[in-house]
This record gives structure tokens, C-alpha cells and sequence, in this order.
């Protein structure tokens, strides 16, 4: 599995058109947001809890809509230093590089992509009691803000 800059991210994008997979590692669930070309829409897939067979999914995933580039969460600190959780981003990618999971990863600054989509529940009417039963949903909802920041807003590749 190669790390990517951004730009080398979205030049492979482009130049492959294949799908990008958004990720929101955390502590005991990881969530994941498809994009295909022209890169103009976002499908939430799935919240899957921390369990051997974790990673085994995330594969199929890549395979079954040929995901050319995953975009992991980095969690810098608000400093803006790599902190205790970013070694945790680094093992989880070594672990899908140990079962043959065949993409390459950008890490994209995920520094308030929780805060983000809790406030887009709250903003949404979810009640506070309500949210914590939608936590898988905020784990979509930050793999989204994530896949956005290797998308950007001007991202929309249309074929010449």
C-alpha cells in the first residue's frame, strides 16, 4: 500500500477513475463513504466494529467497487502535531497492507470531522438521547467530512 500526498491522491483519481473510499478510523469502529467518478456523489456503506474479520470486509469492499485510493482520517492534535493517535492510523494501514488490501492511501486531516458530524445531527433535529444510538451514523458522517478533504469541493471530474 503506497501513502499519497493529496495531489498524487487526486492525479491517480483522476487518471484511473477508480473509487475512492473514505475512512473514519476510530477507536472501536471504522466508517466508510464510497465515491465514484466523476467523484460528484457520496454513498454511505457501512460502520463496522473492530473485530478480526474487520479488515477482511474492508477488502471485499475495495475489490467489489475497485477503490483506487482510501481516504484515512489523521487525527493531529488541534496543534497540529501527530499525536498517540495517528501510530493507531499507521498500524490500522499496516494491517490492511498484511491482507493483501490493494489501494493506495492518502491521510487527510481529520481534525474536526467528529465535531462535524455531530453538529450536522444536532442540526439535523437528532435529539441528544437520540445521537448516541446514532453513533454508527457519525462515523459515516466523519468519513464523509474525510473523503471531502481528498475530494474538495472543486473535485468533480468530468471525462474530456
Amino acid at each position: 500500500m503506497n501513502l499519497l500526498s493529496l495531489g498524487e491522491a487526486r492525479f491517480v483519481l483522476r487518471q484511473t477513475r477508480r473509487a475512492a473510499l473514505g475512512l473514519d478510523v476510530g477507536g472501536s469502529k471504522v466508517g466508510l463513504v464510497l465515491s465514484r467518478a466523476p467523484y460528484d456523489a457520496k454513498k454511505p456503506l457501512a460502520t463496522l466494529r473492530h473485530r478480526p474479520s474487520m479488515v477482511g470486509a474492508i477488502r471485499d469492499v475495495v475489490r467489489e467497487h475497485d477503490v483506487g485510493v482510501l481516504a484515512v482520517g489523521w487525527p493531529l492534535e488541534l496543534s497540529g502535531r501527530a499525536g498517540p493517535r495517528c501510530a493507531e492510523v499507521l498500524e490500522f494501514l499496516r494491517e490492511l497492507r498484511r491482507h493483501d488490501v490493494h489501494a493506495a492511501a492518502a491521510l487527510c486531516d481529520e481534525r474536526l470531522s467528529t465535531q462535524a458530524a455531530r453538529d450536522a445531527l444536532r442540526q439535523a433535529g437528532v435529539r441528544r438521547r437520540w445521537r448516541r444510538a446514532c453513533d454508527r451514523h457519525e462515523d459515516r458522517i466523519a468519513a464523509d467530512a474525510i473523503l471531502d478533504v481528498l475530494l474538495g469541493h472543486d473535485f468533480v471530474d468530468h471525462p474530456p
